[in-house]
């Protein structure tokens, strides 16, 4: 839905994890995270964001050395 809403209005996104759940919309200069099961209009997007590990590394791989952890 968040999806087919940027298209319609021309608002630029972009999908960050395969799964299609976490989405940052980007309008105006300003970067909005959307967690796909979080409430959009507070900050659960963020806390949702900083408690799903995955999701963290997906986001900030680009920007931050992240180590990746090895299996034992």
């Amino acid at each position: 839905m968040l999806i087919k809403a940027c298209n319609h209005l021309g608002y630029e996104y972009e999908i960050i994890h395969k799964s299609g759940n976490l989405v940052v919309l980007k309008n105006q200069g300003k970067s909005h995270v959307f967690v796909n099961w979080a409430i959009l209009l507070n900050s659960s997007s963020v806390t949702h964001l900083f408690c799903d590990k995955e999701y963290f590394y997906q986001y900030f791989n680009p920007i931050l050395i992240c180590r990746k952890q090895r299996v034992t």
